[in-house]
């Protein structure tokens, strides 16, 4: 079978065959290629859970950010408690779970509930965190998050400032 739109006519064995058109606002190809859809990270709260990575790219110093995970409980016959057991500190980072912001929720076999990373960016910094919460009071569930404020480099302000609290110990040392 060949494609021939000019000789369409002439055989029964002939493919008529028209690319695709570009839609208005379009990429080409019919609009073939999609947004990429607005799924929420999940963490499964099971065993051997690879955790999840929140991105909150560079943003600008003084903004205020908010990014949804979800946890799912794959458990078919027990209620789970999740809760926060670490997050970064002094950084700007809160972390709450569920509809009213808890730190700790508890979870129905089969079910899910979002949560929320709230980040204030108030210094020039480059982050790489680690939020752990925990299924049970025992196994650990990792966030890790990810991010660029302002510059991304420390303040000078702010290495001058760690600089003197480091003459300060060694003077007071000797």
């Amino acid at each position: 079978m060949m494609a021939d739109k000019e000789n369409s006519g002439v055989s029964p064995n002939v493919l008529i065959f028209s690319p695709p058109k570009s839609k208005p606002g379009g990429h080409g190809l019919g609009n073939l290629i999609k947004k990429k859809s607005e799924v929420l990270p999940t963490l499964i709260a099971a065993r051997f859970n690879g955790g999840i990575r929140i991105e909150f790219g560079h943003v600008d110093l003084g903004s205020f950010h908010s990014q949804q995970f979800r946890i799912d409980n794959p458990s078919t016959s027990k209620t789970i408690k999740i809760s926060i057991y670490k997050e970064p500190m002094n950084k700007g980072f809160e972390v709450m779970l569920g509809p009213k912001g808890q730190k700790e929720i508890e979870i129905p076999e089969k079910s899910c509930v979002t949560g929320v990373v709230t980040w204030s960016a108030e210094h020039h910094v480059s982050l790489y965190e680690k939020v752990t919460l925990k299924m049970d009071e025992k196994l650990p569930l990792e966030i890790t998050i990810t991010g660029k404020a302002g510059t991304g480099k420390v303040s000078a302000i702010k290495e001058i400032l760690c600089l003197q609290m480091c003459i300060h110990c060694v003077n007071s040392k000797s």
